[in-house]
């Protein structure tokens, strides 16, 4: 079984089971606005497991869900994100960082020499 990023007209049954078995999928948590029926994102799937990407149009809350359709039914995990559907797919796969990697950033950003915040992001 391959990973593989699915095509939107790939999506459809997967999405119209989805819609129909989660009512979640219908309003989103945060304002209670309802999504679109283009709102939730099949970023990856490995049958039968699917990661979902939704963005609320009203509020722009997102939730990243793993979905698990069986024929005996659904099962979901989803979580509050700041990600949207193209970090995730840019985050997918790369190596995480290690409790040192922090540690490291922290000492280099209390040391007396380390540039303003600011100028670590200026492009």
């Amino acid at each position: 079984m391959n990973e593989k990023n699915p095509q939107p007209s790939e999506q459809m049954p997967f999405l119209r089971r989805l819609q129909e078995g989660f009512s979640f999928v219908k309003a989103c948590p945060v304002c209670k606005g309802e999504y679109s029926d283009r709102t939730p994102h099949v970023l990856y799937e490995q049958d039968p497991v699917h990661l979902i990407h939704m963005s609320c149009p009203h509020c722009e809350s997102s939730i990243l869900s793993i979905v698990t359709l069986s024929d005996i039914g659904m099962s979901s995990v989803g979580v509050f994100t700041d990600l949207s559907a193209d970090d995730v797919v840019r985050f997918h796969g790369r190596e995480a960082f290690e409790d040192n990697d922090i540690l490291a950033l922290h000492e280099f950003l209390s040391s007396k020499d380390a540039p303003k915040i600011s100028q670590l992001f200026v492009r």
